[in-house]
C-alpha cells in the first residue's frame, strides 16, 4: 500500500486553487505595475479615471489584442508571426472589395477575410515547420507578399465598408464605458483560448510543442501538424481583427496593420509572461501586459511626450522584457537540473509496508 493517499478535493478547495491559479497567471508584480501606471497618469489627467475614459482605452486594446493573442499561442509553440499586421490589411480589402463590389452577403465577405489569415497563416506553418524555414524568416517574406497584394488590388485607395459592419463597429455596449463590439469579441476569444491552452489535451501539447519539441514528438505529438495549427490560427485572428478594425474604422486599407504591430503584440505577449523560447506564459498574462503596454502609451501621450521618445520607450520595453524572460528561463533550467536528485532522494524512502520504489527496483 502506498503510503500517500489521495484526498477528493472539496468544492472550497477547488475554489481556492483555482483562485491561486489565476492570481499566478496574472503575475502579481504586473498588476501592481498597472496599477501605478493608471495612478501616474491619473495625476495628470482629470478625465483619466472616467468611465468614458477608461472605455476608450479598453477600446483601443482590441485591434491589437487579437494580434497578441495569436502571437501568445505561437509563441507557446516555439514560433512566432510577423506577418500578422500585413496579413490583416490583405484581409480586410480582400473582404471590403468581396462585399462592395462584387456584393456578396456580409456572412459571406466575413468568411472570406478569415479564410485570407488562415490561409496566409497555413503558408506560413508549412514553409516553418514542413520545409525547416526559421519562422522570421518566412514571415517577414509573407509580410511583404501580403502588402503587396492589397497595393495591387486597391491601388493604394481605401476600400467602402457595408454599412451593416459600419454600425456594428460605431456600436457601444455597457455605458456610460461603451465597449465597442470588437473588445467584447476579442474577450471572449480570449477567454476561450485560454480555457483550451489549460483544459484540453491540445492545448497541453502547444506547451510541450514550445517547451521541448523532440520530447514531444517522444510522446507521441505531431509536432508538425500542431505548429501549423498554431499559425493557422494566428492568421485567423488577423483576418478577423483586419476586418472588425476596418468597420470600426469605416473603410478598408492594406495599411491597416502595417505601423509594427506585431512586434507591439510579442511585446505584450513576453510582458504578460509568455517565453520567447517557446513553452510558458498564459493568455490571462498577455491581457494584462496588453493593459500595461496600452496603458504606458496613453500615459506618454498624456504626458505630452514626443511621438520619438514614445517609439523608444517601447523598444526599450520590448528588448527589456525579452532579456528578463532569456534570464528566467536560464534560471529555471538551472533548477532544473537541480531538482531531480532531490526528487530521488525523498521518493527513495518506502514506508515499511508500502511496496519498494522505482529506484529501489
Amino acid at each position: 500500500m502506498s503510503s500517500l493517499l489521495t484526498v477528493p478535493a472539496t468544492p472550497r478547495r477547488r475554489f481556492t486553487d483555482a483562485a491561486r491559479s489565476t492570481l499566478r497567471d496574472a503575475q502579481p508584480h504586473l498588476l501592481i505595475t498597472l496599477a501605478a501606471l493608471f495612478l501616474v497618469v491619473g495625476l495628470h489627467s482629470d478625465t483619466f479615471l472616467t468611465p468614458p475614459s477608461l472605455g476608450n482605452l479598453a477600446n483601443s486594446m482590441a485591434f491589437l489584442g487579437f494580434v497578441a493573442l495569436g502571437e501568445t499561442v505561437l509563441l507557446l509553440a516555439g514560433e512566432f508571426d510577423l506577418s500578422v499586421g500585413a496579413v490583416s490589411g490583405l484581409a480586410a480589402v480582400v473582404s471590403a472589395q468581396a462585399m462592395t463590389s462584387s456584393h456578396w452577403p456580409v456572412a459571406l465577405g466575413v468568411l472570406v477575410a478569415l479564410l485570407v489569415g488562415a490561409t496566409a497563416g497555413a503558408v506560413n506553418g508549412v514553409v516553418t515547420a514542413v520545409f525547416g524555414v526559421p519562422s522570421f524568416i518566412s514571415t517577414f517574406g509573407m509580410a511583404s507578399i501580403a502588402s503587396a497584394i492589397g497595393l495591387f488590388i486597391t491601388r493604394g485607395e481605401s476600400v467602402a465598408i457595408p454599412q451593416p459592419l459600419v454600425d456594428l463597429g460605431a456600436l457601444r455596449l455597457m455605458n456610460p464605458f461603451g465597449f465597442s463590439v470588437m473588445l467584447l469579441v476579442f474577450l471572449a476569444l480570449a477567454a476561450a483560448t485560454g480555457v483550451f491552452l489549460v483544459r484540453t489535451a491540445a492545448g497541453r501539447a502547444v506547451y510541450a510543442t514550445g517547451g521541448d519539441p523532440a520530447v514531444a514528438r517522444l510522446a507521441g505529438i505531431r509536432v508538425r501538424r500542431v505548429k501549423i495549427s498554431a499559425f493557422v490560427f494566428t492568421g485567423l485572428l488577423a483576418g478577423l481583427a483586419g476586418l472588425l478594425q476596418a468597420a470600426a474604422q469605416s473603410t478598408a486599407l492594406s495599411t491597416t496593420g502595417a505601423s509594427g504591430v506585431e512586434l507591439e503584440a510579442v511585446a505584450a505577449a513576453i510582458i504578460g509572461g509568455t517565453s520567447i523560447l517557446g513553452g510558458a506564459g498564459t493568455v490571462l498574462g498577455t491581457v494584462i501586459g496588453l493593459a500595461v503596454l496600452e496603458t504606458l502609451k496613453l500615459g506618454l501621450v498624456t504626458l505630452g511626450v514626443p511621438i520619438n521618445w514614445q517609439s523608444l520607450a517601447v523598444g526599450a520595453i520590448i528588448v527589456a522584457a525579452i532579456a528578463a524572460d532569456v534570464t528566467r528561463r536560464r534560471h529555471t533550467s538551472q533548477l532544473s537540473a537541480l531538482r531531480p536528485s532531490g526528487v530521488r532522494r525523498i521518493r527513495s524512502r518506502p514506508s515499511s509496508t508500502s511496496t519498494p520504489t522505482e529506484d529501489s527496483q
